[in-house]
């Protein structure tokens, strides 16, 4: 997650964002793709992913955070923290 302000709104579903010159990401964005900040700025900022695959961020896990097993038959679930992401965004 990183916090970059909407640069314009682009009709009723899509808004552009002020993204770093050096990013190598589309800077528009369909609003339910978006989450709405709450809280201090100077805590939350996080760079951008600079290696792409196939033109997706090239992340790796950081952390387990949780596991379960459920389902018929039985599979195990795991809760994964990413390198570079919240611990909340998993």
């Amino acid at each position: 997650m990183a916090i970059f302000p909407i640069k314009n709104c682009i009709g009723e579903v899509a808004f552009e964002l002020e993204l770093p010159k050096e990013s190598k990401i589309h800077p528009i964005f369909l609003a339910y793709k978006l989450k709405p900040f709450h809280g201090d700025i100077d805590n939350k900022e996080l760079a951008l992913p600079y290696a792409f695959v196939e033109n997706q961020p090239k992340i790796k896990p950081l952390a387990i955070v949780a596991s379960k097993v459920e389902g018929d038959p039985p599979q195990e679930l795991v809760l994964v923290q990413w390198d570079g992401l919240f611990l909340e965004d998993c």
